[in-house]
């Protein structure tokens, strides 16, 4: 199901898109933004 969804956003080209990024898939937005970035919010200072 999210591999279906991420490749229909690449075939349609709205990568690079402003305004266009892909949502977050995990319900969490800014879980994955901290995934994205390689940290974790229990190690920040």
């Amino acid at each position: 199901k999210n591999s279906a969804l991420i490749n229909l956003h690449l075939a349609t080209g709205q990568i690079g898109k402003p305004g266009a990024g892909p949502f977050s898939l995990t319900g969490q937005p800014n879980a994955m933004g901290g995934r994205e970035t390689g940290s974790l919010s229990n190690l920040f200072p």
